[in-house]
C-alpha cells in the first residue's frame, strides 16, 4: 500500500486508533473525515501529502504524530479536532494551508517546524485555548486570520530579525493591547504591524528559549 484513497475510512465510527504503515506516501482527501471515535494517529516519515479534510471533524483526536516527510498540510486537514491538546509540526513542512487546524478548541501549544515558510488564511483560527506561539525564522508570510479568534493568545515570539509579511488581520481583534510580541534585538519591520494594533513589543536575545 502506497496511498490511502479519498474518503477511504470516511465516518468509520468504530475506528479509535490508526498507525499508517511505513511506505504510504499520501493520505487522500477526507480519508478519515468524521471518524468520531478516532483518538490516536501515527503518520510515518514516508508520507509527503496529507490531503484536504483528511482528519476533519475527528473531534476525539488527542494525539497525532506527523512524520518528518510531510511537505504540505492541506486545507481543513485537522479542522474541528476539538480534543487535540498539543501539536508538533515537523521540520519537513513548508506550507500550512488555509484552515488546517482551525477550531481545534482545546489546542494549548504548537511547535512550528523550522522550515515552514507560509502560513495561510485562518490556519489556527478559533484555537481558543492557545496562549503562546513561536514563529521560526523560515516563515516569510502570515496571512489574514491565521490566529483569528485566538482570544487567549498573550505572547508571540518571532525568531527572525526581519519581520515576515504579516497581514494586519492575522490576529484576533479581541487580543488588542494584551498581546506581547517578542522579537530579537536589532530587529526591523515589526513596528509597522504591531504599533497600529497597540501590541507591546519587547526585545529578546536571539537565543531566547521559552
Amino acid at each position: 500500500v502506497t496511498s490511502i484513497g479519498g474518503s477511504a475510512f470516511y465516518s468509520c465510527q468504530n475506528l479509535n486508533e490508526i498507525t499508517i504503515p511505513d511506505g504510504v506516501t499520501s493520505i487522500g482527501e477526507g480519508a478519515f473525515r468524521s471518524c468520531m471515535f478516532l483518538n490516536i494517529i501515527t503518520i510515518p516519515d514516508s508520507v509527503t501529502t496529507i490531503g484536504e479534510s483528511a482528519f476533519r471533524n475527528c473531534d476525539r483526536i488527542a494525539s497525532v504524530t506527523i512524520g518528518n516527510g510531510v511537505k504540505t498540510i492541506e486545507r481543513y486537514s485537522f479542522y474541528d479536532c476539538d480534543n487535540l491538546v498539543s501539536l508538533i509540526i515537523p521540520d519537513s513542512v513548508i506550507t500550512i494551508r488555509q484552515v488546517a487546524f482551525s477550531k481545534c478548541d482545546d489546542l494549548l501549544w504548537v511547535t512550528i517546524g523550522d522550515n515552514v515558510s507560509l502560513i495561510q488564511n485562518s490556519a489556527f483560527e478559533g484555537c481558543s485555548q492557545l496562549t503562546s506561539i513561536r514563529i521560526p525564522k523560515s516563515v516569510t508570510s502570515i496571512e489574514a486570520g491565521v490566529f483569528g479568534e485566538c482570544n487567549r493568545l498573550r505572547n508571540i515570539t518571532f525568531d527572525s530579525e526581519t519581520a515576515p509579511k504579516i497581514s494586519p488581520a492575522s490576529f484576533s481583534l479581541r487580543v488588542g493591547s494584551d498581546l506581547v510580541v517578542y522579537v530579537p534585538k536589532n530587529s526591523t519591520g515589526y513596528g509597522a504591524w504591531a504599533n497600529p494594533n497597540n501590541y507591546t513589543i519587547e526585545s529578546i536575545d536571539p537565543k531566547f528559549e521559552n
